[in-house]
């Protein structure tokens, strides 16, 4: 069945616009997202948007950074980006928010039943380290050939068939649904002996 990696989890989107403002963590939609989110409940967060390599720890990623220091117990996922197969050297192409030392990147791996399988990085994942030399991204997902939603063209009320994409935007909501699961996993006592509630 086609039911995502946490069919239970509970969903909230986020429309947070059309264009280069979504890149641009001083625009009205980052606080708006970042800071009422997590009040309400949300404690994981993916995003698949971005800016290119940065050539140093900057404004972008202090923003993020101050930001994730302040709500400790959320998680933000992001998508290291699609720039591998761009230049001369697939190194030194993850973009921001993915480098942000307080981000979880995503990189992209093959999938089991296309490409040369999951131990194998897709050519156009990006990579790191980032400019101050860290180690991007922190994990790697299946980003190729993936079963994902389709929508109408002018809303989401028109249903159509799931179809494959490929990306690292295919592979953060992959991590995103294992951190759902692993939050669970302790929220609801499971640790350490493997029964609903031991741990409590």
């Amino acid at each position: 069945p086609k039911e995502g990696i946490a069919p239970s989890a509970k969903i909230h989107f986020f429309d947070i616009g059309l264009g280069s403002a979504v890149n641009d963590p001083r625009e009205a939609w980052f606080s708006s997202f970042h800071d009422s989110h997590p009040r309400k409940g949300a404690k994981i967060a993916s995003g698949s948007w971005g800016f290119g390599y940065r050539t140093s720890y900057d404004w972008v990623c202090r923003l993020y950074d101050e930001l994730l220091i302040d709500y400790p117990d959320v998680l933000f996922v992001s998508s290291a980006g699609n720039s591998g197969n761009k230049f001369s050297s697939p190194y030194n192409t993850v973009g921001a928010p993915a480098s942000c030392k307080n981000v979880f990147a995503v990189g992209a791996t093959n999938n089991v039943d296309f490409g040369s399988g999951l131990s194998y990085v897709v050519d156009f994942s990006s990579r790191g380290p980032t400019a101050d030399g860290r180690t991007k991204p922190d994990i790697m997902a299946p980003g190729y050939a993936l079963n994902s939603a389709a929508s109408g063209l002018r809303d989401c009320s028109t249903p159509e068939p799931s179809y494959l994409k490929a990306g690292t935007s295919m592979a953060a909501p992959v991590v995103a649904g294992a951190g759902a699961l692993a939050r669970q996993f302790f929220q609801e006592g499971w640790y350490p002996c493997g029964s609903k509630g031991c741990g409590e």
